[in-house]
């Protein structure tokens, strides 16, 4: 859930530490996720943010060299995100400039150093500029330094926040994940609007209930379910969001969900 993978040129975070007493299940994943960004942005959102830059003594026009390519990396694995990219094209202009920066490096190698500099964007800036999963767990693996979710009740299925610990690092130089369109106002908050249809595991997420219930309320009339391939979603998810509302207790949250549906779904599945 925490691990890091960035293309292009990224500094490298420590994984946090993690203790988790066994497998989480699906709908306790996504309901983690939730918990983890709404702590994050109140606990740490207003940190700032870092960028590391790499300089070489001496030589300005080495420098500029390197901060050159950088950008056009960030740029180039930027353009990946956006709709009908050519990735066969992008994937040949990253490995160039990859080649370009290494030999840059490597001429300069004797006299480079590297720092990080502030963005003058905050954590929740970030965190509300992402573009992909894997730089929104970045950001989290750059804030906390250990993670650990306590036993629960035996039998217990609902999410008990009480039962997670994060120990936030304590230094606050965080470097941003690559590939962020930092230009423009900050987005506002992405609200979660539930699909017409969903799969299973969505319902489960969002009302918190294991899938005996699920299943249940399906036989009982209270979830729709349409007829439909396995490959895809059959639960009304209005129906789904009406049970979850009319059982609060089985569920930990209810109502609007303030993180991305990608977000949540990618949790999820993984």
């Amino acid at each position: 859930m925490l691990g890091i993978h960035e293309p292009g040129h990224s500094p490298r975070q420590e994984s946090p530490h993690l203790e988790v007493p066994k497998v989480l299940p699906e709908h306790l994943v996504a309901m983690l996720a939730t918990h983890l960004e709404e702590r994050l942005l109140a606990q740490r959102g207003a940190l700032p943010m870092f960028r590391r830059v790499e300089t070489v003594a001496g030589n300005s026009m080495a420098t500029l060299r390197l901060q050159e390519l950088d950008d056009a990396l960030t740029r180039a694995a930027l353009a990946l995100t956006e709709d009908g990219a050519d990735v066969a094209v992008l994937g040949v202009r990253i490995t160039r400039l990859k080649q370009a920066r290494s030999q840059a490096r490597d001429t300069a190698r004797e006299h480079l150093s590297s720092g990080l500099v502030e963005l003058g964007h905050t954590v929740e800036d970030i965190w509300r500029r992402y573009t992909s999963d894997l730089q929104r767990r970045a950001v989290l693996a750059g804030q906390i330094d250990r993670l650990v979710i306590n036993r629960g009740v035996r039998g217990c299925r609902t999410f008990q926040p009480h039962r997670v610990e994060i120990t936030w690092r304590t230094e606050h130089h965080a470097a941003a994940p690559v590939a962020l369109d930092l230009t423009g106002p900050v987005p506002p908050n992405r609200m979660y609007e539930v699909p017409e249809w969903i799969p299973l595991r969505v319902a489960m997420a969002l009302t918190g209930c294991t899938e005996t219930t699920i299943r249940k309320a399906v036989r009982d009339g209270e979830i729709a379910r349409r007829h439909a391939a396995a490959s895809y979603p059959s639960l009304s998810g209005p129906s789904v969001q009406a049970f979850a509302s009319a059982y609060p207790r089985r569920t930990w949250r209810t109502g609007t969900w303030n993180a991305s549906p990608s977000f949540r779904i990618a949790a999820i599945n993984r």
